[in-house]
């Protein structure tokens, strides 16, 4: 059994762990899976592992996007685990082999000071590649993502797509950009309908079927103009504005937003008319989501 219980003799003793280990404190080595499963087993006082991060992790590895970026792998004096959990599992489960500067004989309060900052989110990334309007992109091309796995827009199922992974989808599909800007830039009103964000993603994928019907859509969705009761357009509009009656502003959900949006685009491409907004329901609990067609 390995030694990872406190050994009093060697508490202080950095060598002692360099020794059991086989490693060099703060050296830069090749992590594989039989030494991941080693620190693994002394994974006793760690935080909670989420499978979805070492998951996410392991995907990037697989598709070969893992960047190595210094950052290290602690281990304390009593030779517990203190950072670097998700890479290990993902090592494990990958049998790849990663890169990462290893501490050990570490006192047991660095693990207050670990992990304790504001995670850098794909928004910030984009920002600082000089992206306009990088929190709209971001959420954007997270929807985008998540319909292209799922063919739905619920975010609260969606996968844990890493930073990397969401690059390769706007790197896939550049012109996301475009959509963004047409919704955020020229179509102020959308807002009080639901998020422009998921709009720009739609917009995105609306323009892939039809471009021209696509803007006609839109601006009619945003002006509301010269619209007749029986337009789909028009039946939308007045049917997200009835459940805003019903329910907290902003508490709509994106799930039923974009169902019902994709209803009302479905039935323009089908030159369908509604007598009234009891025809754009849906029920974003029970009922599957629409093929955009």
């Amino acid at each position: 059994m390995d030694e990872v219980m406190e050994a009093p003799s060697v508490r202080h003793n950095t060598a002692h762990w360099e020794d059991h280990f086989n490693v060099t404190s703060g050296e830069t080595i090749n992590v594989g899976p039989r030494m991941a499963a080693k620190f693994l087993g002394a994974n006793f006082l760690n935080r909670t592992h989420r499978t979805p991060h070492s998951e996410t992790l392991a995907r990037d590895m697989i598709a070969g996007k893992w960047k190595y970026n210094g950052q290290p792998m602690h281990l304390d004096w009593y030779g517990h685990l203190l950072d670097g959990q998700h890479r290990c599992y993902a090592i494990v489960e990958t049998g790849f082999v990663v890169k990462a500067p290893v501490y050990v004989g570490c006192d047991p309060a660095l693990k207050g000071t670990i992990d304790t900052g504001i995670a850098r989110s794909f928004a910030d990334s984009l920002k600082m590649d000089g992206e306009v309007h990088y929190n709209f992109l971001a959420a954007s091309t997270r929807l985008y993502n998540n319909y292209l796995i799922h063919k739905h827009f619920d975010p609260r199922r969606r996968n844990k797509a890493s930073i990397a992974e969401l690059y390769t989808v706007l790197g896939k599909n550049p012109r996301l950009r475009k959509s963004v800007n047409e919704i955020v830039g020229g179509y102020r009103k959308l807002a009080q309908y639901g998020s422009k964000s998921l709009f720009s993603a739609l917009f995105y994928i609306f323009s892939q079927k039809d471009a021209e019907m696509t803007t006609n859509f839109f601006s009619a969705f945003d002006s509301g103009a010269d619209l007749s009761s029986s337009s789909p357009i028009h039946v939308l509009r007045e049917r997200i504005m009835n459940e805003r009656l019903k329910v907290k502003a902003g508490s709509l959900g994106v799930p039923w937003v974009s169902a019902v949006t994709v209803k009302a685009w479905n039935a323009v491409r089908e030159d369908r008319r509604y007598r009234s907004i009891g025809g754009l329901r849906h029920d974003a609990a029970k009922q599957e989501f629409p093929e955009i067609l």
